[in-house]
């Protein structure tokens, strides 16, 4: 078995570790909860893809994928923490051309961010601030076909920016698991997230266990 193949079973296995998070209710049952959970599920979606296609061998479009994932967490913290109960409503209501055209009009990514420095707790703020400043100019540039895209897809992608992309996002679904495990009001399941994160440091981007989920700054 490859190296790339021994990881995607290895992420395989973590997920089904932590699947039990996504199907555990937040601790009450309002509009900004449930769209927040939502948020949380289309992240955890784009992470899964994105193991799909790096098994396919669809290496551009994964790393693009990333980019998503990365933004709908970013969305899914905004909305529990920073958005007003306007801009949850634009989200929440029926999809239809009126409410599409209300919604567009919410907050950027890098706007998003600078309301929950202002509104959440630090620890659930600064490790998407990291990821902002570590790879957001790299996933840019392949969404919109930049440098990046066309050099890579012409010439190859080496081995170890493809692991680094999977432990990138590995990295991404545990804060989510461990956002969506805290919304729940369960310790337990937060503890049990955090347990895993550690079991599975393998597939995790080298960083200690705390630093990507509790927030703490790298030494």
């Amino acid at each position: 078995m490859s190296d790339l193949n021994k990881l995607l079973a290895r992420t395989n296995e973590y997920e089904q570790i932590i699947g039990l998070v996504i199907h555990q209710p937040m601790y009450a049952d309002t509009i900004r909860n449930r769209v927040t959970h939502v948020l949380c599920c289309v992240s955890l979606e784009h992470a899964q893809s994105v193991k799909i296609l790096c098994g396919a061998g669809n290496f551009t479009s994964a790393v693009t994928l990333v980019r998503l994932q990365f933004e709908a967490l970013v969305r899914a913290k905004w909305i529990q923490f920073a958005a007003t109960d306007a801009q949850v409503e634009k989200l929440s209501t029926q999809l239809d051309d009126h409410s599409a055209k209300k919604a567009s009009n919410i907050p950027m990514l890098s706007e998003m961010l600078k309301h929950l420095q202002n509104t959440a707790p630090e620890k659930m703020v600064e490790p998407l601030l990291e990821i902002k400043k570590h790879h957001w100019p790299h996933l840019s540039s392949y969404v919109h076909g930049g440098i990046h895209a066309v050099n890579r897809h012409a010439m190859g992608y080496p081995a170890q920016l493809i692991e680094a992309l999977l432990k990138t996002c590995n990295g991404m679904t545990a804060l989510t698991c461990y956002f969506m495990a805290l919304s729940t009001g369960k310790k337990a399941l937060a503890e049990h997230v955090l347990k895993s994160f550690e079991q599975f440091a393998d597939v995790m981007p080298d960083t200690k266990p705390d630093a990507q989920l509790a927030g703490d700054k790298k030494e």
